[in-house]
């Protein structure tokens, strides 16, 4: 018997039947995941308030997530919660700023921010993120660099929706973002992308680059089953974010990486790791035994976890990052998350009359229905 074929036939009949759109059970706990997203989103951005403590906020939405992920499957030993951690983003910070406790940075008044964060239920993830403004002037339209620069990522997200289903190709989807953030004078945030999302897992091979068209061979077309977190991010600046202080608080086992730690508290906190959030990111201020921390260097330091940097376009420029769950249910696609409204901005770019983009945001997109969280979670009893 060849052992290597069956162990690899046994593999991938594993991740179909896990990743089948099919299953009724699957579409459900993708919805269960999107319905806690979208909710939490909205509760999160409400409370955006000038002066507010950004560390508190994000710990706010993490045990918003929790709470509400702990009222389904009662009966059930399936993981679920946190699939990434909430991080709160401002103006020209583009991703991964998830403060610890300690930090006392507040939000101010005309602050552009990104709130970004994941939700899992048994490995089935849903991935939201929204940009607004501490606007002053609620009644009034914010205008300039500001204003084009959501404007443009919003509606690339809108026309990534509609382009994402079967027969399509990623360069398409790639093509038409390029065009977008042309037309509003923006540019794509580089090395940022869409991913196939899979039980457990974000696909690495197959995305849909947000800066650069994929050339014949990293191209592909959309297949029924697929499930995409649409991603989009646009700079007023260049582009070309870089890393910079403060240090990464987010951070991801390395399943293939091995080592035997000599510090008993790097074993202490690796095992809490693997343990509590199993591949998922987590951020340093949910660890239950704040001494961990001083065993995440060993780790690092060996490649059993990698840090999510916090990144940054150029002072004076803004970034804004709006995030979707689509399915390509066997029904048709299916628009998982809802965002938030958008702010009150005027930009002096539109894609009116642009031929080609502006027939996508004419098409209507099927949105699945939200529900009561309560009553959802009385179903699961």
């Amino acid at each position: 018997m060849d052992y290597t074929m069956t162990t690899f036939e046994e593999h991938q009949a594993k991740l179909n039947a896990d990743n089948n759109l099919h299953d009724s059970n699957i579409l459900n706990k993708y919805k269960i995941a999107s319905d806690i997203a979208n909710e939490v989103l909205k509760q999160v951005v409400a409370a955006l308030k000038p002066d507010a403590v950004i560390a508190e906020i994000c710990a706010y939405s993490d045990n918003l997530i929790v709470e509400y992920c702990n009222k389904f499957f009662k009966k059930s030993n399936i993981e679920k919660g946190i699939a990434f951690p909430t991080c709160i983003n401002l103006n020209n910070c583009s991703q991964n700023y998830s403060p610890l406790p300690e930090d006392p940075y507040t939000l101010q008044t005309g602050d552009i921010v990104k709130v970004e964060l994941g939700v899992h239920i048994d490995g089935y993830m849903a991935s939201v993120a929204h940009t607004t403004i501490l606007n002053p002037s609620p009644e009034k339209a914010i205008i300039g660099r500001v204003a084009d620069v959501i404007c443009a990522a919003y509606v690339a997200l809108e026309i990534a929706h509609r382009l994402i289903k079967p027969g399509n190709k990623a360069s398409d989807v790639t093509k038409a973002i390029n065009r977008v953030a042309k037309i509003f004078d923006c540019r794509p945030v580089e090395n940022t992308c869409s991913p196939l999302v899979r039980r457990y897992i974000q696909d690495q091979e197959h995305i849909i680059p947000n800066s650069v068209i994929p050339n014949e061979n990293d191209d592909f077309e959309f297949r029924h089953n697929d499930v995409y977190s649409i991603n989009i991010l646009m700079s007023t600046g260049d582009g070309k974010v870089r890393e910079n202080e403060p240090k990464p608080t987010i951070y991801q086992r390395n399943v293939n990486k091995t080592y035997n730690l000599k510090l008993k508290a790097s074993r202490n906190v690796f095992n809490e790791i693997t343990r509590r959030f199993g591949v998922f990111p987590f951020s340093l201020s949910a660890l239950e035994d704040k001494r961990g921390r001083l065993g995440i260097t060993e780790c690092v330091n060996h490649e059993l976890l990698l840090g999510y940097p916090v990144v940054f376009e150029q002072p004076n420029q803004y970034i804004a990052h709006f995030k979707s769950l689509i399915l390509l249910a066997p029904t048709g696609p299916l628009r998982m998350t809802n965002l938030p409204p958008l702010p009150y901005v005027h930009s002096e770019y539109s894609i009116r009359n642009d031929p080609e983009l502006s027939p996508y945001l004419q098409q209507s997109i099927r949105t699945i229905k939200a529900s009561s969280l309560q009553a959802l979670g009385e179903m699961e009893q």
